[in-house]
C-alpha cells in the first residue's frame, strides 16, 4: 500500500509539475495587448476664445434685461403718453429717460404746442417683446404692447397700441432714442 501511495504521489507531482510548466509557458506566451493612449492636449486659445464669447453673451443678456429698460419705457408711457390736453405739458418729466436728440425732436413736433382741454389720453405698458439680441450692442429695438385709453369730447375708446422703442445704453442705463407706433 505504501508503494501505491508513493507511486500515486509521484504521479501527482509529475502531473502538477507538467501543469505548472504549461501554465508558465501560456503566461509567457500571452501576446502583448495594445495600450490605448488618450490625447489630453487642449488648445488653450480656443477655450479662452469660447469662454470670452460666452461671457460677452451672458453680459449682454444681463444688460438687456436690466430694470432700467422697462422703467424707461414705463415712465415714457405714464408721463408722456398719458396726458390731459397736451403731451408737451409733461415733456420735462421724461428728459432723463430719452436722448438729447430725441428730446429736442419731441419739443419741436407740431401738434404738441396747443393744449386741447377736451382730449385726454392714458397709456399703460402691457408687455415687452425682446429679440434674442445675443451679440453685444448698445442699441436695441424693443416692441411694447400698450393699452391706450382716449377720451375726446366725452367719447371713450380703448385700444391695444404697439410701439417700437429704439433703446440706447448710456451711462449704465437704457434710455429711449426714438419711438415708432405700428
Amino acid at each position: 500500500m505504501r508503494k501505491i501511495i508513493s507511486i500515486l504521489f509521484a504521479i501527482v507531482l509529475t502531473v502538477s509539475a507538467f501543469i505548472l510548466s504549461s501554465c508558465n509557458k501560456e503566461i509567457n506566451q500571452t501576446p502583448n495587448t495594445a495600450v490605448a493612449t488618450i490625447d489630453t492636449a487642449v488648445n488653450i486659445n480656443d477655450l479662452q476664445s469660447e469662454l470670452s464669447e460666452l461671457k460677452d453673451e451672458y453680459n449682454n443678456i444681463i444688460r438687456i434685461y436690466d430694470d432700467s429698460l422697462e422703467k424707461s419705457i414705463n415712465t415714457y408711457c405714464e408721463e408722456y403718453l398719458s396726458f390731459s390736453g397736451s403731451a408737451s405739458d409733461n415733456i420735462e418729466k421724461i428728459k432723463y429717460i430719452v436722448t438729447n436728440k430725441y428730446y429736442n425732436e419731441l419739443i419741436s413736433q407740431t401738434g404738441h404746442n396747443k393744449s386741447n382741454k377736451k382730449y385726454e389720453q392714458s397709456t399703460g405698458l402691457d408687455k415687452l417683446y425682446y429679440d434674442k439680441n445675443l451679440s453685444p450692442s448698445d442699441n436695441i429695438e424693443i416692441i411694447a404692447l400698450c393699452k391706450q385709453t382716449v377720451i375726446y369730447n366725452n367719447n371713450v375708446t380703448t385700444n391695444n397700441v404697439i410701439y417700437i422703442f429704439d433703446m440706447v445704453y448710456e451711462n449704465d442705463k437704457w434710455i429711449i432714442n426714438s419711438t415708432e407706433i405700428i
